[in-house]
């Protein structure tokens, strides 16, 4: 997918850099060589999941698409030949190992030695595809981080053993993962040439954007001819843009300026809607702010989600929906469904907690489905699954990784700035509470490695109870 030049040049410098020296890249050098594009580039490749920003220190490292968007053919194939080398080694540890939750890399790097002696031989190439295994779920507990030769822990997906071909499969991944950021991409950019037609009538529905206005707006944005058309279309069969009368002039639509309310946009000459601290009144309204889409069998971890929503933003109790963990249940007597769709709607944020239990639940592939439907904020939060696990409308999302503890951050970052709040400014307030969340999503994916086939989850039946 073709990249705006600032954004790719960011994707080559993080890229090597980690690559070639096991090294983050300092947020403020990126800010600094690429001003004045810097802030919104970082921004928007955090934001599309091609790079991670790393919340307590600034730094930022790459995803495993990051290496085949960055455009160097050389970085591409070794970040494929690595991971291939090190699935077959894990294929055969697995095989091998009485338990795949007791492993450390000491054990895995003997295992190198006999099945991919030039990951032995090079350190580097060992360490960066053990990097794309934990970063696509199929290594759990190890962190890149940790000086090389220090044994560490970890434990082994049994998603491994469904890998035919290693260099197949991690193909298969970028393309799913380059089609997702090109969506996303297309999708945001959509978003900024709306809020260019909204200026352009000051806030006036109806008033109409003359061609040679909004080719104008177009082309200071950036956009090729092919992605100004594909912006039309979307926007008008999404209906926030229809053209005005037989004229070629487009116009904003009610629908179109809600969107860019609900985005946190500035319509017209309207000023931006400004992040509020936690000690400020909107906390304390009525409004459901959070609703947590999640299987009853993972009522432990939903518990330790809702404590970490609540001491890193200072939600209140009332505010958030999360329907096995006493203190957030539905009120009695109502309708289960209809008090169920009326609220994933009317949510600001919809967390999917997603893990095998709740793949199999039909009551959260309802909620989930609902919201989709609705084309609303999602939030898919992976807990012992992988994003390879996810099927349907699901798989177009951006997912985070409870396993990760800068993901766990972005969850937070995230949610903030969709609900219009500042998060705690002392992240050492809500740390043990990331820590938690991680503990037990580590958990769930030692027991994902642990189960036979024949003990998978069972699909759930809708009924009041799995709530």
């Amino acid at each position: 997918m073709p990249l705006p030049e600032p954004e790719r040049k960011i994707i080559t410098l993080v890229s090597r850099r980690f690559a070639e020296a096991r090294t983050p890249t300092e947020r403020k050098e990126v800010l600094s060589l690429f001003k004045p594009y810097g802030p919104n580039a970082v921004q928007r490749l955090v934001y599309l999941n091609v790079l991670q920003e790393l919340m307590l220190n600034q730094r930022l490292i790459p995803r495993p698409v990051a290496f085949h968007l960055c455009g160097i053919e050389k970085l591409r194939q070794q970040a494929k030949s690595t991971f291939q080398g090190l699935v077959t080694v894990l294929q055969h540890m697995y095989d091998n190992a009485r338990n795949t939750t007791a492993c450390n890399t000491e054990v895995l790097l003997y295992d190198t030695e006999r099945y991919w002696p030039d990951g032995y031989e090079n350190p580097l190439l060992f360490w960066l595809g053990l990097y794309q295994c934990s970063q696509v779920g199929l290594v759990g507990g190890w962190l890149w981080e940790k000086d090389p030769t220090e044994v560490q822990q970890l434990f082994v997906n049994d998603g491994v053993m469904g890998i035919d071909t290693a260099a197949a499969y991690w193909e298969d991944y970028i393309e799913k993962e380059s089609n997702r950021i090109e969506l996303l991409y297309r999708k945001t950019n959509a978003e900024r040439f709306l809020q260019a037609v909204s200026d352009l009538e000051q806030g006036q529905p109806g008033s109409g954007v003359r061609p040679l206005q909004w080719n104008s707006a177009a082309e200071e944005l950036g956009f090729s001819q092919d992605e100004r058309s594909w912006i039309l279309r979307y926007l008008m069969a999404e209906g926030l843009l229809v053209k005005k009368g037989a004229s070629d002039a487009i116009t904003t639509t009610r629908r179109g300026f809600s969107e860019l309310h609900s985005l946190n946009l500035p319509i017209g000459n309207e000023e931006p809607t400004t992040m509020q601290s936690n000690s400020e009144p909107l906390n304390e309204s009525d409004e459901l702010l959070v609703f947590i889409s999640h299987s009853s069998k993972d009522q432990e971890l939903a518990l330790a989600l809702i404590e970490l929503l609540k001491n890193g933003l200072g939600i209140l109790p009332h505010q958030i929906r999360c329907s096995s963990v006493d203190g957030y249940r539905l009120p009695i007597g109502v309708n289960t469904e209809t008090q169920l769709r009326a609220e994933v709607n009317a949510a600001k944020v919809v967390i999917g907690l997603i893990t095998r239990n709740s793949l199999v639940s039909a009551f959260v592939m309802f909620e989930l489905g609902a919201r989709w439907g609705a084309s609303q904020f999602l939030a898919p939060l992976l807990a012992g699954v992988t994003p390879l696990e996810l099927k349907g409308p699901l798989a177009l999302l951006n997912s985070l990784s409870a396993n990760s503890d800068s993901q766990l951050h972005q969850l937070l970052e995230n949610v903030s700035t969709r609900l219009g709040i500042k998060s705690r400014n002392n992240p050492s307030s809500y740390t043990k509470y990331i820590s938690t969340v991680k503990q037990l999503s580590e958990e769930l994916l030692e027991q994902n490695a642990r189960l036979p086939d024949a003990a998978r989850p069972e699909p759930e039946k809708k009924t009041s109870k799995s709530l």
